[in-house]
């Protein structure tokens, strides 16, 4: 669950991920000149990421089943809804002066400020 975590906190959904994996695919069908023991290797990791990605697929399917909703799935929502909607960035904007990822003014990065 950890992995399946860390993918949520870097903002990587189930498709995204198998999308992943369909160019590791891609890649390893192009490397042709790599040694038997390279793609052996490339052919496990490949392995390895497809059963992964269908068990996230898995996962996201049965926490939206059971209605179960994480911080990171609300943060993620918010910020493709962001991404999407000019709308919501209008409405979002009159509300608020200041937004997540916004960076502050910081005084010690301005020439002036000294020590």
């Amino acid at each position: 669950m950890s992995y399946f975590d860390r993918l949520l906190d870097s903002n990587i959904s189930p498709p995204i991920y198998v999308e992943y994996t369909k160019k590791l695919e891609d890649s390893l069908t192009k490397a042709s000149k790599a040694t038997s023991t390279t793609l052996d290797h490339r052919k496990q990791y490949l392995a390895i990421h497809k059963e992964l990605a269908g068990a996230y697929q898995k996962y996201s399917d049965l926490r939206k089943q059971h209605n179960i909703l994480k911080i990171e799935d609300q943060l993620n929502d918010f910020n493709r809804l962001f991404d999407e909607s000019p709308a919501f960035q209008t409405f979002i904007g009159s509300r608020f002066d200041h937004m997540f990822g916004t960076p502050l003014p910081l005084p010690f990065l301005s020439p002036s400020f000294s020590l």
